[in-house]
């Protein structure tokens, strides 16, 4: 029987502790006019897992047992464009409405032996983001709200399968016959 994948020893060796808003900005357009109609709002975004993991011991105060964790950062970028741009290659600050952006950390609890497997911690990336991303589509509406400009329902994450060093790649789609 072959070693597990790196993947899958994370997914062992990892328990989820938390998802934390740690960074947030926003600006919206000075020119901006909430009482005007927006029939159509164009968007992009684009979020990554940064390559800086953090490792910690911590002692909670209540019970004092020392446990470790493995933090992995998520980012989030968001632009909409104003109503009357027609979108180009490359838009320019003028051109957008609003523009926001978020730093997610995203905490697991692990043994201190668990931060010795590089490989396992690199390939559980995919994870920390599909963990996160209820957060971060979340933050993105709430955010619409306060800037007072049309909501945004960002689509869910569908990840798409690449094999890890074993030549895993999940689960596949049913066919269809």
């Amino acid at each position: 029987m072959s070693d597990p994948s790196p993947g899958a020893r994370a997914v062992v060796a990892y328990e989820i502790e938390d998802v934390v808003l740690i960074e947030c900005g926003a600006k919206l357009a000075r020119d901006f006019n909430p009482t005007m109609f927006i029939k159509n709002v164009q968007f992009a975004h684009r979020t990554w897992i940064d390559g800086e993991v953090l490792s910690q011991d911590r002692v909670p105060v209540a019970d004092g047992e020392q446990y470790h964790l493995l933090r992995y950062f998520l980012s989030t970028e968001v632009h909409l464009l104003k109503p009357d741009v027609i979108p180009k290659e490359e838009p320019t600050a003028e051109d957008f409405m609003a523009s926001f952006n978020f730093v997610f950390a995203i905490d697991y609890r692990c043994a201190k032996e668990a931060t010795a497997d590089l490989e396992a911690i690199g390939s559980f990336t995919a994870n920390a983001q599909f963990h996160a991303w209820p957060f971060v589509r979340e933050e993105i509406h709430t955010m619409c709200g306060r800037l007072r400009i049309p909501r945004l329902t960002i689509p869910m994450l569908k990840l798409t399968p690449v094999a890890d060093s074993a030549g895993y790649s999940g689960p596949q789609p049913l066919s269809k016959e």
